[in-house]
């Protein structure tokens, strides 16, 4: 409920100025946060999934640290609406928005992979993640205030990893932010498993924007 209520907010607020330094004040300090958490440098490839209308979250990061990013929403308006709303910031060149679902999008060409509050089913597009991506990837998830759990898509991450960091958040409803990295190498069979699957996943994925 509170997904849909957030998407419905992000495609009023862009056509409205004030709204958007709104948003991006929001964001900054915990995007902030997550660039140091997640050691994002300029030359990383940065994917993040989840966006809508106004991807701030994308914006902060590109802003500071120079690196180039994907975003991906289901939402096909509010994927037109993202594009034009980059368009209008003059950052087309370091940020594009795609029409693609955090379950089965093609992620094995990213170092960061930063994963919105919103996104559902989170176990499910973390363990697609987490079984494709390369070694040393990094996961950046966001996590909701312990009393707003019941709305939002829940994943435990010490399903994947023992030894995850956090980065607190304040002034928001997120709790903490999450890091994970892919840091085991799969045995030889798997290797070669996984690598078909994610060549043949990536030749067959069409990204519309």
């Amino acid at each position: 409920m509170i997904s849909i209520f957030t998407k419905c907010i992000e495609k009023i607020c862009c056509k409205i100025s004030k709204s958007t330094c709104m948003f991006e004040m929001y964001y900054k300090n915990i995007v902030y946060n997550e660039v140091i958490l997640g050691d994002i440098k300029e030359s990383d490839n940065v994917l993040c999934i989840g966006g809508g209308a106004m991807p701030c979250s994308a914006i902060q990061i590109s802003k500071l640290t120079g690196s180039n990013v994907t975003v991906i929403d289901t939402d096909i308006v509010a994927v037109k609406k993202a594009n034009q709303h980059i368009k209008n910031l003059g950052m087309s060149h370091k940020i594009k928005v795609l029409v693609g679902n955090g379950l089965d999008f093609c992620i094995n060409d990213f170092d960061v992979i930063h994963v919105a509050l919103q996104v559902k089913p989170k176990d499910k597009v973390i363990k697609h993640i987490w079984d494709n991506c390369s070694v040393g990837t990094r996961i950046l998830i966001r996590k909701p205030k312990k009393s707003l759990e019941l709305f939002y898509s829940y994943v435990d991450e010490s399903t994947f990893i023992d030894n995850a960091k956090y980065a607190k958040q304040v002034n928001s409803t997120m709790k903490e932010t999450c890091l994970l990295v892919k840091s085991e190498e799969k045995n030889s069979d798997e290797k070669v498993s996984a690598t078909f699957y994610r060549n043949s996943m990536c030749s067959n994925t069409v990204a519309a924007s």
